[in-house]
C-alpha cells in the first residue's frame, strides 16, 4: 500500500510540477458595453466597431480595412459618401435607412442582399444600429452626428422575446 501511495503522489508531483511549466492563458467573456443617452461619440464608435465586426456581422459582405469581402459596398468611405447617395436626404439618414430598409437605395453594381439590421440574423436594437452608423460616419473622417435618444434605449427594453423558443421557454417554463 506504501509503494502504490508513493508511486501517486510521484505521478501527481510530475504532472504538477508539468503543468506549471506551461503557460496558463485564461480566456473572459467580452465587457457588457452598455449604451444610454449619456454615452459619449467616441465610446459609441467604439461599440458600433465592436458590432460591425461581431454581432451585426457587416464584415461579411463589407469592409472597413485594406482588406475584406467586396460583396457589399466598401465602407471605408461610408462617413462623407453618405450624405451624397440620395438627394436631399443627411449623411445619418440615409445610413439608418441602408441599416433599416436596406432595398430602398442600392449602390450601382451591387444587389439587394442585404437584410434589415434591426431583424435575424443580425437582430440589432436601435441603440445598437445607431452604434454602428457613429462607426460608419468616423470611416473617411466625417463627423459623428447620430445621437442616442430615450426612445432608443426604452424600446430595446420593451423588446420583449425574440425567438419562438425563447417566448415558449417563458410561457411554459421549461
Amino acid at each position: 500500500f506504501v509503494k502504490i501511495f508513493a508511486f501517486m503522489l510521484a505521478v501527481v508531483g510530475i504532472y504538477a510540477w508539468v503543468g506549471q511549466l506551461l503557460p496558463q492563458f485564461e480566456e473572459h467573456p467580452p465587457k457588457k458595453r452598455v449604451i444610454s443617452v449619456q454615452t459619449p461619440a467616441d465610446e459609441l464608435v467604439a461599440i458600433g466597431q465592436e458590432l460591425a465586426r461581431g454581432k451585426g456581422g457587416c464584415l461579411v459582405c463589407h469592409k472597413d480595412a485594406e482588406t475584406g469581402n467586396v460583396r457589399g459596398p466598401d465602407l471605408r468611405q461610408a462617413g462623407p459618401k453618405a450624405g451624397t447617395r440620395k438627394p436631399g436626404m443627411s449623411a445619418g439618414d440615409y445610413l439608418l435607412e441602408s441599416l433599416l430598409k436596406p432595398g430602398e437605395y442600392l449602390v450601382p453594381g451591387f444587389p439587394n442582399m442585404m437584410p434589415p439590421a434591426n431583424k435575424p440574423p443580425a437582430n440589432l436594437s436601435m441603440a445598437e444600429v445607431k452604434a454602428i452608423i457613429a462607426y460608419l460616419q468616423t470611416l473617411g473622417s466625417a463627423e459623428v452626428t447620430v445621437r442616442i435618444l430615450p426612445e432608443d434605449i426604452q424600446a430595446a427594453k420593451s423588446a420583449g422575446p425574440v425567438h419562438k423558443g425563447k417566448e415558449a421557454m417563458g410561457t411554459y417554463g421549461c
